[in-house]
């Protein structure tokens, strides 16, 4: 709960209806722009409004993709909360797999960073994983880390 009441992040809106905003809830938005992108360790930083079809667009330039999908002007932030999986899903994995670090704000206000920059993070709790597919109902999720893989010739 933020000062003036209840805050919610609004992405694309494509599935609003899933977990849009009570009544009186503040609505903001997420950062949007690819902050970096790193085709030789395989990841992006990306803000959580950035649209799924920019952020695929970018990796095409590079030769890779990540495993989001999501109707036109889904966010990122958007997919990974709902956390629907791919069509491609036996090709590129499931989204849970894909976010290695988010910048959060949890429900008490305070901000933290879940998981880590690196693939192979694997000390404590999972919490990128406790995240992905839980509506936003967990914490506010601001900047986004990201594996992303080469595209099949």
């Amino acid at each position: 709960v933020g000062i003036d009441g209840p805050i919610c992040v609004r992405g694309g809106g494509t599935r609003w209806v899933v977990g849009g905003a009570v009544g009186g809830a503040r609505v903001v938005s997420a950062p949007v722009g690819i902050e970096a992108l790193e085709p030789a360790e395989m990841t992006v930083v990306v803000g959580a409004g950035t649209t799924v079809v920019d952020l695929a667009a970018a990796l095409a330039e590079h030769g890779q993709e990540v495993a989001l999908d999501g109707p036109v002007g889904a966010t990122v932030g958007g997919a990974l909360m709902v956390g629907w999986n791919p069509l491609r899903r036996g090709r590129l994995g499931e989204v849970a797999d894909v976010l290695l670090q988010a910048d959060c704000v949890g429900a008490d206000g305070r901000v933290f960073i879940a998981g880590g920059p690196t693939v192979k993070n694997v000390t404590g709790y999972d919490l990128c994983r406790l995240l992905v597919g839980s509506l936003g109902t967990l914490a506010l999720v601001g900047k986004v880390i990201m594996r992303t893989r080469p595209v099949p010739e």
